[in-house]
């Protein structure tokens, strides 16, 4: 896991990465970058820096400023990773969470999450998950992977079929 740092910025306000995109060369310490939008977001003065290793493949990070900390799915490994900035620790939030992926908060800063394994859109409140949507036009949901809460409220997903044929990311 990494973090792209404005230096100024509160740490309610940072910017976090799971990875690099390395197509479109957003490299801070080479001071690289070939996207206009990458310089707003992203100041001269910023470093990258190496949080936490030890995830076979991250995905989906959330920042819950309330708990200082970030929140992201290990895959394959069937857990979810949180990191607490104030101690610079790494910990297992949860296992057995049916391959989560995609993460957001709702309005009042509620996580959202995908899961692959239990083929569904829910809402993690301290560890108690809740199913929120499991299907749609009397079918079953494919393995939803990406989701965002709208301004007004709305809950938006992608639901790719991928999910569901990889034994390490859910079950047929």
């Amino acid at each position: 896991m990494f973090e792209i740092s404005n230096q100024s910025s509160r740490s309610s306000d940072r910017t976090w990465f799971s990875q690099v995109n390395s197509q479109r060369r957003l490299g801070v310490s080479g001071k690289q970058r070939e996207s206009s939008s990458s310089t707003r977001l992203v100041r001269e003065s910023a470093e990258l820096r190496h949080l936490t290793s030890g995830a076979i493949w991250s995905e989906g990070p959330v920042w819950l400023a309330a708990r200082g900390s970030l929140r992201w799915s290990d895959i394959p490994a069937n857990r979810i990773l949180e990191y607490n900035l104030a101690s610079g620790t790494s910990s297992v939030y949860a296992t057995d969470v049916e391959f989560t992926n995609g993460r957001t908060l709702d309005h009042s800063g509620t996580v959202i999450q995908c899961s692959h394994g239990r083929r569904a859109i829910e809402r993690d409140i301290d560890g108690r998950v809740t199913t929120l949507v499991d299907s749609w036009n009397g079918h079953r949901l494919n393995s939803p992977n990406d989701v965002i809460v709208a301004n007004d409220g709305a809950i938006w997903f992608t639901d790719p079929p991928y999910g569901i044929v990889q034994a390490h990311e859910g079950h047929l």
